[in-house]
């Protein structure tokens, strides 16, 4: 059975969210993939990517450079850019590792001129026990106010203080 769970986000986004994957993992670019829980609720992020369309519960139309998980929000990487004149949409997607149910949570945080995180969108995604279930969320993007560095932050609903995944870009 297939699974759609559509949810206004705050800032007027609109989030689409995922269906069940049985399939293996097979092949995903991951770096820095960190896990957390207990022995009984487990849950790892093995895979991520920033896209303009999701297909086959696959990302479509990656951003440049790869999006990756970081350990801070200080890091120093080369961030990803999404150019809103020609996509007015993005897709964050996730491959997780999961030793039971759970619901995982994205945060979309946009960094404002004092330098705080201002959240600008949460979304719950239930997610089944898997080796590989892909899940993903959306966030539109308008140009008069949504410009900038912004991060999407991934962790377990029932524990938001436990961050599985940070995962920054630039909106141009």
């Amino acid at each position: 059975m297939w699974i759609y769970v559509i949810a206004i986000a705050l800032a007027g986004g609109l989030t689409l969210s995922p269906q069940p994957a049985t399939a293996e993992i097979a092949g995903d670019s991951t770096s820095d993939v960190t896990a957390v829980g207990s022995d009984t609720g487990k849950m790892t992020v093995v895979g991520v990517a920033m896209a303009e369309d999701i297909q086959g519960r696959e990302p479509v139309g990656s951003v440049n450079p790869s999006i990756s998980c970081e350990k801070g929000k200080k890091s120093q990487v080369a961030l990803p850019v999404v150019n809103s004149t020609t996509s007015q949409r993005v897709f964050f997607w996730n491959r997780v590792q999961s030793s039971t149910a759970g619901t995982l949570r994205h945060i979309w945080l946009m960094k404002r001129d004092q330098g705080g995180w201002e959240p600008m969108a949460k979304v719950d995604l239930r997610i089944g026990q898997s080796p590989g279930y892909r899940t993903w969320s959306s966030k539109q993007f308008d140009r008069s106010l949504h410009l900038g560095e912004w991060m999407v932050q991934v962790s377990k609903a029932d524990d938001p203080s436990e961050v599985l995944c940070l995962s920054r870009f630039r909106v141009e």
